[in-house]
């Protein structure tokens, strides 16, 4: 018995030696430049108007893949490419067994924070997405927003799920529970006089469904006002000319009537309110869209800019 326990010991230790040496090997003989190459030509073939930039590709522990400080931007010169600074596929080798379907765990670190989740792909070429967004600084994601003009500023996250084509998951299924904090967003043209919203929160439970999403629930909290909102966004690519189109209500705080600084307009908008609310909409491409308030005209606009005092 004795032997045969040596024998088994030294036979499971030769096994892990062989292991090791041969991670080493694979490692050490990665063909990181050509994997490079190709991914970075794939990534291009599935999004040609985006260029694509991997810095490094290799292994890592736990075992997992990983990318390493990846560029994205557009074809067209753009200055500012958006960074990734990490991209860690861990495979998942559980659900590989029980469902035969490639499967793997990720962790994608950037702006300040991180997405993690899992992911799976069945025959067909579809595949399931689902994650947690932690701490990511929009800061980070201005290059995205370059084309709108205009800023957001904060801080996001939530959860998501998706199930689609692996080439087009907008196309797919979905749904988002997201929250924005501590930021502010910029208006290309005043609205209500006000040039830019500083807010605290921001959330949204949207649906997506086959390149339509459904926006349930929104809100909006600041020190200025308090809104709620509803609707959709049709997705289109470019994705500037998609068309929004949401309902809701706002309800202006006290700190909001004091920086107006027109008495005209404090008294109209205030005419305007019901239940201490007033409605609006917001329709139109998402690189210009337009908003309306129940009863106040557009020219009021104007007239109340030259009199906003800056908070």
């Amino acid at each position: 018995m004795g032997r045969i326990l040596t024998w088994t010991g030294r036979t499971v230790a030769y096994l892990f030696y062989g292991l090791a040496v041969a991670l080493f090997l694979l490692w050490y003989l990665f063909p990181e430049k050509t994997v490079r190459r190709w991914l970075e030509c794939r990534m291009g073939q599935m999004t040609p108007e985006m260029e694509w930039r991997f810095e490094r590709i290799g292994f890592a522990l736990p075992p997992a893949v990983a990318l390493d400080n990846i560029r994205i931007s557009s074809g067209r010169g753009q200055e500012q490419p958006l960074i990734l600074d990490r991209l860690a596929l861990f495979p998942d080798v559980a659900v590989l067994v029980r469902t035969r379907r490639p499967a793997a765990r990720y962790r994608l670190q950037c702006c300040g924070g991180r997405v993690e989740g899992a992911w799976s792909l069945s025959g067909e070429g579809e595949i399931d997405c689902t994650g947690t967004v932690s701490n990511l600084h929009l800061e980070g994601l201005r290059p995205l927003f370059v084309d709108l003009n205009r800023q957001l500023d904060g801080i996001l996250s939530g959860t998501f799920a998706l199930h689609g084509e692996a080439q087009s998951l907008l196309q797919g299924k979905g749904r988002m529970n997201l929250v924005l904090s501590d930021g502010r967003m910029t208006f290309q043209a005043p609205v209500l006089g006000m040039n830019e919203l500083p807010y605290s929160r921001i959330t949204m439970q949207a649906t997506l469904e086959d390149k339509a999403m459904r926006i349930e629930q929104g809100t909006v909290e600041s020190k200025q006002l308090q809104a709620n909102f509803s609707g959709s966004v049709e997705l289109a690519v470019p994705w500037l000319n998609s068309q929004v189109r949401l309902e809701g209500a706002m309800q202006p705080r006290p700190e909001f009537f004091g920086t107006l600084g027109n008495p005209q307009g404090v008294e109209l908008i205030r005419r305007q309110l019901k239940d201490g609310r007033l409605t609006f909409t917001v329709s139109g491409r998402l690189a210009e869209p337009g908003i309306l308030f129940a009863g106040i005209p557009a020219s009021l606009n104007t007239m109340l800019q030259g009199g906003r005092k800056q908070p």
